[in-house]
């Protein structure tokens, strides 16, 4: 989302919610997109209960409509694996950020993409 890429967290924040409320509301096919969308932030501002609720919810929605190795599963994988990091659970993060590595591997996405993936697994034990 540009609001937060763009770093204006508190701008984000209500946007996002009400995005993620009324795909909830009208049971969307983009609900695991929303959730991912409110996750990331969760992520940035530190909100690691919500934004590992939101990466699961994501990632079950993904799986649920196109498989176990969707495309875009590395983005809230990495999202959960970030949160599991920063509560203490490296052991659970490293699998997630694997498959997350795979997934954008088997897809060719450009390196880019997954810089913020590869350096969380690279400063894993």
């Amino acid at each position: 989302m540009v609001l937060t890429r763009a770093g204006r967290l508190a701008d984000a924040r209500p946007v996002l919610d009400e995005a993620l409320a009324l795909v909830e509301k009208m049971k969307s096919p983009y609900l695991p997109e929303a959730q991912l969308a409110r996750a990331r932030l969760a992520v940035e501002e530190q909100q690691w209960e919500l934004a590992t609720a939101l990466a699961e919810k994501s990632i079950a929605g993904l799986e649920a409509r196109a498989g176990a190795d969707a495309g875009d599963l590395w983005k809230p994988l990495t999202s959960l694996a970030l949160a599991k990091i920063a509560t203490g659970k490296p052991a659970e993060a490293k699998p997630l950020l694997e498959r997350a590595i795979a997934i954008a591997d088997k897809t060719k996405l450009p390196a880019k993409y997954l810089a913020r993936t590869r350096e969380a697994l690279a400063k894993l034990p």
